[in-house]
């Protein structure tokens, strides 16, 4: 029996609103396909969040139809849960799949019964391996999972694949006790976390393979996935190379643009992270050229470069706290201080979402300003 398990592609992702990231997001997945295929295994298993919205794009729906299409022409089953990004409030594109018979989710309702103060859990026997799992839901989750009594058929290996985190990788963010896990499987195969995770459990083991794509600049741990055959084995995956510099100065905006400018090197599509700390000696933040930096990184081959000035102290200033957030959240906190909540914030994020595609971080900036003006006045009209 030999099978790959990875997690968490998120297709469709966009960091810092790139197209060029999507397409890594793809090229990540068609990988371990590629390996799938070569090897011959017998099947694949994914832990949850396939694509990063429960409303996909026509691009990424086309795109995870024409891999698992190759899966299925060399009769290799795919087998999955939907995950935290996969579900929308209407429902999920691994349900149409499934009916498609393009993969199996094992999360679907029809494999679990209530009976009394229990749930009866189903799976699907496939080349001799029982197949379960649970799809990521939130809801009183631990109360769920304590009341699971799996159901098993003759079979030589069994996975549970599930899509949360246990409190052993994170206290703070963990969903479940690993303890709550139902017992008899042989490989539980998790998903949710983006970090690599291995441990024993029962007379099994459980497996977190992380993401296969660098979802959000936090994230620096190698990617990829895991090969099973008799034994588990780390596949790594090469994906874009993200470059952090950090630049300790004091100066004025003029010395410390000179500054960033003579440590950017040549690249061949990296993506630059440059952090500064210091202090300014006069000026303000804004005086820092980020044009010209960011001119001199796409002429030195970089594909995107972002500059986090948090740590650059300003008191003359106001600042949103940047550093170590996404672009989303960076957007999410500049409405928010201008009093923007609910469906204002909503509407604000999609109209960035709309015309900060093509844009760099500075006249995304401007961009933001004016709609938040846009919205203003509008709300004024209506008001």
């Amino acid at each position: 029996m030999k099978f790959v398990h990875f997690s968490d592609t998120h297709l469709g992702k966009k960091n810092f609103k790139i197209d060029e990231r999507e397409k890594d997001f793809e090229i990540a997945f068609k990988k371990v396909i590629d390996f799938a295929i070569d090897k011959k295994v017998d099947f694949v298993i994914h832990s949850g969040d396939i694509v990063d919205t429960g409303k996909p794009s026509y691009d990424s729906i086309n795109f995870l139809v024409s891999q698992l299409k190759r899966l299925k022409k060399e009769d290799i089953g795919f087998f999955t849960v939907p995950g935290s990004h996969d579900v929308a409030p209407d429902g999920t594109i691994i349900s149409v799949l499934d009916r498609v018979e393009l993969l199996v989710n094992v999360g679907s309702k029809k494999y679990y019964k209530s009976q009394e103060d229990k749930v009866i859990l189903r799976g699907e026997v496939y080349k001799n391996v029982f197949i379960a799992g649970m799809m990521g839901k939130r809801s009183k989750i631990i109360d769920f999972y304590k009341k699971l009594v799996p159901k098993f058929e003759e079979s030589k290996f069994k996975i549970f694949i599930f899509h949360h985190i246990i409190h052993d990788i994170s206290e703070k963010f963990g969903d479940i006790p690993k303890e709550v896990l139902p017992k008899g499987f042989d490989y539980y195969a998790g998903g949710h976390t983006h970090t690599k995770y291995i441990a024993p459990y029962e007379k099994g083991i459980i497996v977190y393979p992380g993401s296969s794509e660098i979802w959000d600049i936090r994230e620096k741990e190698e990617k990829g996935f895991f090969y099973y055959d008799q034994k588990i084995e780390w596949i790594p995956l090469k994906t874009r190379n993200f470059i952090e510099i950090d630049i300790r100065i004091s100066g004025s905006p003029e010395q410390i643009t000179d500054k960033i400018l003579n440590k950017i090197g040549n690249s061949d599509g990296a993506i630059l992270l440059i952090r500064i700390k210091g202090k300014l000696t006069r000026g303000t933040k804004s005086e820092i050229n980020r044009n010209k930096i960011l001119e001199m990184a796409q002429e030195r081959g970089y594909l995107f470069a972002n500059i986090y000035l948090s740590d650059l102290t300003n008191p003359d200033e106001e600042e949103i706290d940047s550093d170590e957030k996404s672009l989303d959240e960076i957007e999410r906190d500049y409405l928010k201080k201008k009093k923007y909540s609910g469906k204002n914030l909503d509407i604000a994020l999609e109209m960035i979402e709309i015309f900060g595609k093509k844009m760099n971080q500075t006249d995304l900036e401007k961009a933001t300003k004016e709609i938040i003006k846009m919205g203003e006045l509008i709300e004024d009209k209506i008001n």
